[in-house]
């Protein structure tokens, strides 16, 4: 657990030069509009310029972003991190209810400054909004359909760390003949990996079938944001 927080650390510091390096090198040069709560700041900014008003975009950042926290499961805050509470919330992604949001605020811009840097810059939102859509899967479930011989030890350690309910069902092996447990469970994806470690620490029989679930009705528990 303590070298995973140690890539994570490692791995939030690297993206957010990376971020700042993208704003530095090829937004601001070409005069493109970020996204969220960066862009309503980067916004701000530059209407503040107009009317000869000196509003540091950095200022704008940190004043959105403290009526939301300014940290949320390595989010970079803003609408970003709004986006990821209310996708668990829901159960499913929003992420294109943000993009039209961020369409929303380049009308604006393009009105102001031009709509040829509007242009590129609904399509630098689009690409980066598709991305994070396709990469982040916490509201997704799978089905995990649990074989083992030590079921008393691995339900005690199921329930006692992932706070969920599983059904046990016992039989027999049919090859072996031996006495078996058979358990079904559904959690999120990003739970997975963790649970496969506990379970093989538990019983390093055990068989584990991960199995993508279309659609839940129930009780479920989600983690929520740091």
């Amino acid at each position: 657990m303590k070298n995973r927080y140690l890539v994570m650390a490692a791995a939030v510091t690297v993206s957010a030069l990376l971020q700042a390096f993208t704003m530095n090198v090829f937004l601001d040069p070409v005069q493109l509009l970020p996204s969220g709560f960066t862009g309503i700041a980067a916004l701000l900014s530059r209407i503040a310029a107009l009317a000869g008003i000196s509003l540091s975009t950095s200022f704008g950042m940190v004043a959105l972003n403290i009526p939301v926290a300014l940290k949320g499961n390595a989010s970079t805050a803003g609408m970003d991190f709004i986006a990821l509470y209310v996708s668990n919330r829901m159960g499913k992604s929003i992420w294109q209810y943000v993009f039209a949001f961020n369409c929303c605020l380049l009308c604006v811009f393009g009105a102001l400054f031009g709509w040829e840097h509007a242009g590129y810059s609904i399509l630098f939102q689009f690409i980066a909004t598709r991305t994070i859509d396709s990469f982040y899967h916490r509201f997704k479930r799978v089905t995990l359909q649990i074989t083992t011989q030590k079921p008393d030890q691995v339900v005690k350690e199921y329930v006692g760390t992932c706070r969920r309910g599983i059904s046990v069902v016992e039989g027999y092996g049919g090859y072996s003949g031996k006495k078996m447990s058979l358990m079904h469970t559904v959690v999120s994806t990003y739970e997975v990996h963790d649970i496969l470690l506990r379970l093989k620490a538990i019983d390093p029989a055990v068989i584990v079938n991960v199995m993508p679930t279309e659609s839940f009705v129930g009780s479920f528990y989600q983690k929520p944001l740091d």
